[in-house]
């Protein structure tokens, strides 16, 4: 299981179950991961409950998100759609950073030249 899905690995599945505490998904075969409601989105970046979060998920949906712990004994898997997210921004900030042409430089004074 750990070599199917390791730590920091990105899942798709598709949602068993939804409870009070989050949202089941069945990743491959028997294997299930749970995403808690507080692994739902990153904090600050909606304005909804965590309680509204998860009544947006029902059986039958497909979902992705990243695995953050592997449990071989229950055959379970952590998993976190707001580290998804927050792998996603990073990927966004990586193409600005490499993007950005290293050579060009400014200086105070040329901010505030006028033309």
């Amino acid at each position: 299981m750990k070599e199917k899905s390791p730590r920091g690995s990105l899942i798709e599945g598709e949602v068993t179950s939804v409870t009070d505490f989050g949202v089941f998904v069945r990743v491959e075969g028997d294997i299930e991961g749970l995403i808690s409601k507080s692994q739902l989105a990153e904090p600050g970046t909606t304005e909804e409950t965590e309680e509204e979060l998860l009544a947006k998920f029902k059986a039958g949906d497909k979902v992705k998100a990243f695995v953050t712990d592997v449990n071989t004994q229950t055959q379970r898997l952590s998993l976190s759609i707001r580290e998804y997210q927050k792998g996603l921004q990073r990927q966004e900030l990586s193409k600005y950073i490499h993007d950005d042409d290293e050579d060009q430089t400014f200086t105070l004074g040329d901010f505030i030249k006028k033309d």
